[in-house]
């Protein structure tokens, strides 16, 4: 598990999975406002600015086998209950689809079609960040962006955005609150040109989908050995058949990555009036929680305010069954109740940054 350790040396280290805990509490806390539309098909929810997609995504469970519909960057984007999404267009009966309920790894093979193309820095990996950022503030105009590509792969990407941003900003927080200030630190990092982030490799493992079965050697990588609740140990992948566990940058991306994601990490306890947020000690730790902790110490080891204060530390092998030891371990970490809950100012900085993040395009 990854550390802050103090740049001054002579305070408490600060868990990684504390840090993710302190992230969900503000993605609670942070203010939303309901958009103009009804969620329905003749009158769908138009968000149009940061508050408008938190509310989106903290109120878009709907009657089961029922669904919200949102207009987004021109299209019609529809959540059904389950938290997929979709392209559709008005129909007799209600619907048809455009795009449906488009999978992560089809999503790497769109954007990948334009980066591998090296095309006109709208569609460069901090260009489309930039579109997104369009899409959020109800100013896309996909018809300008893809230009005379009437037919090709920009033309494409132009067409996929909306719902990928639908599914990246409404339907994966709806079920990990979380989601909502990873996946905008992944868009920040994106935008920024920050090493190992581009489109083509958040959504789905970039080996994937290649020609051969077992990975050469020097390009294994490390994931979860089973989709299986009951086996989650994280081991070598060397299979291609298996990279699917592994997905890509982006948390929520692998097999289960949702589902194994949802469990919150923190509670509300106490009276009214003299409540407080908890860490949840009895939390397994996941490889999910492993991927939401490298964006969250990418994005914060990214800003100078934070950089200032706090260093990672990359030489401690932190065995994961220590976060439910902290509290009890002296001065070495900060407790839970301090990172979620306290005023230090050390802390202060981060979650001012992480808060800025959220209600800031």
């Amino acid at each position: 598990m990854r550390v802050l350790q103090p740049v001054s040396k002579t305070g408490r280290s600060i868990l990684g999975i504390h840090l993710l805990a302190l992230c969900e509490v503000l993605a609670s806390r942070v203010p939303m406002e309901k958009p103009d539309g009804e969620g329905d098909r003749d009158s769908p929810f138009r968000p149009i600015k940061l508050a408008h997609w938190i509310w989106c995504w903290r109120n878009s469970q709907p009657p089961e086998d029922a669904g919200y519909y949102y207009e987004i960057g021109g299209h019609l984007i529809f959540k059904d209950s389950r938290h997929y999404v979709s392209d559709v267009r008005p129909a007799e009966n209600g619907y048809e689809y455009l795009i449906k309920e488009p999978k992560y790894r089809q999503v790497r093979d769109v954007f990948e079609g334009v980066e591998d193309l090296n095309l006109q820095e709208t569609f460069s990996s901090p260009g489309v960040s930039m579109q997104m950022g369009n899409i959020l503030q109800g100013q896309y105009n996909q018809a300008q962006v893809a230009g005379p590509d009437a037919d090709g792969n920009i033309a494409r990407l132009a067409n996929y955005l909306p719902a990928v941003t639908a599914a990246m900003l409404i339907a994966e927080p709806s079920r990990n609150k979380r989601a909502w200030p990873i996946n905008m630190m992944i868009i920040d990092l994106i935008r920024n040109s920050v090493w190992r982030y581009s489109w083509s490799e958040i959504f789905w493992h970039p080996l994937d989908g290649r020609s051969w079965t077992e990975l050469p050697f020097g390009v294994e990588d490390i994931g979860p050995m089973s989709k299986s609740k009951k086996d989650r140990a994280i081991g070598d992948i060397t299979l291609a058949s298996d990279l699917h566990l592994i997905g890509g940058r982006m948390p929520s991306s692998p097999t289960g990555g949702g589902e194994f994601g949802k469990t919150p990490l923190s509670s509300t306890q106490g009276k009214p009036g003299n409540q407080k947020e908890v860490f949840n000690v009895s939390i397994k730790y996941d490889y999910v929680h492993q991927k939401e902790i490298d964006v969250l110490f990418d994005w914060l080891m990214a800003q100078s305010a934070v950089m200032a204060v706090w260093k990672e530390d990359n030489m401690q092998n932190v065995d994961n069954s220590i976060y439910t030891k902290s509290d009890k371990a002296g001065k070495q970490y900060w407790k839970s109740s301090d990172v979620i809950n306290g005023s230090d100012p050390a802390i202060n900085v981060i979650r001012t940054e992480i808060k800025r993040l959220m209600s800031n395009i």
